[in-house]
């Protein structure tokens, strides 16, 4: 069990490492992602996608490994409990990470903040509520699993939060970029 929890983690790092990491550019390649500074829409969400679903794995697996070598008492509630409630919390923040890696990218959003500086306003408003409400699900399931024998799971959260920051940083420029401030801005005469 352990070496499959080992497999996953390997696989995991492994994307986000040729996703976001590679900044080597070879023939015939393209560099990575933070090379030059752009992301594609289907990299963020298969990017946080992957994280809650590493998230409802390493539960899954620590603490079926925890009952089994008897870290749990023999009348303990069941495992079921926080297996199933990461399930129903992962179902809730599933969407807002769909929009979190969407938003910023869709041609009418770019098109609505190019003709008016209130729509970028409102869209990085928007933004930044669901990049908070992820962020207190990560903050949460960090302090909630920071105990003996179930730091894996903990890590797993401060690994998503860690990739919300990151995208954060990728967003905020993307609807307040330059053009859009210059576009609205007072024109200077001599």
């Amino acid at each position: 069990m352990n070496l499959t929890l080992l497999g996953i983690l390997v696989i995991a790092a492994t994307l986000v490492f040729l996703v976001l990491v590679r900044p080597l550019h070879r023939a015939g390649t393209k560099p990575g992602v933070l090379a030059n500074g752009k992301m594609k829409a289907w990299h963020k969400v298969t990017l946080l996608v992957l994280a809650l679903v590493l998230i409802n794995a390493a539960t899954w697996f620590v603490t079926g490994m925890n009952q089994r070598n008897g870290v749990y008492p023999v009348d303990a509630d069941s495992i079921g409990i926080p297996i199933i409630g990461t399930w129903f919390n992962s179902l809730f923040v599933l969407p807002q990470l769909f929009l979190i890696g969407l938003l910023a990218r869709l041609s009418f959003v770019r098109v609505l903040c190019s003709h008016h500086i209130g729509w970028s306003i409102i869209l990085g408003i928007l933004l930044l509520a669901l990049y908070v409400s992820v962020g207190l699900f990560a903050i949460s399931g960090v302090v909630e699993w920071m105990l003996p024998n179930h730091y894996l799971i903990a890590f797993c959260y401060l690994l998503l939060l860690l990739m919300l920051v990151v995208l954060l940083f990728f967003d905020i420029p993307l609807l307040f970029s330059e053009s859009t401030f210059r576009r609205h801005a007072p024109k200077r005469t001599p």
